[in-house]
């Protein structure tokens, strides 16, 4: 990289004016739902994400050490999306 192009970054680790933007990823990194503040259920989140062709989704639910009263069946209803052939978008 030449010293003009690192002045225009300015710690950016690329150019933005270089993206196409029809090639991107069809992702979704923050979504909420009916568990936390969102308003949809897990599998209408999912559904949704479907339906729009994205190929990859995280929940990203507001959980703490205290979240225990209800995150294991958050979880489940998570893994429950397997039936749906959501394997690779699914971690927890």
């Amino acid at each position: 990289m030449n010293s003009d192009k690192n002045r225009q970054l300015s710690g950016l680790i690329f150019d933005s004016r270089d993206i196409d933007i029809n090639n991107l990823p069809r992702v979704d990194c923050h979504l909420h739902t009916s568990w936390t503040d969102g308003e949809s259920s897990v599998r209408d989140v999912y559904s949704a994400a479907v339906n729009n062709n994205l190929s990859t989704i995280l929940f990203s639910e507001h959980s703490r050490k205290s979240s225990t009263d209800w995150f294991q069946k958050f979880a489940d209803e998570v893994r429950a999306l397997r039936d749906f052939k959501a394997d690779e978008m699914i971690e927890l």
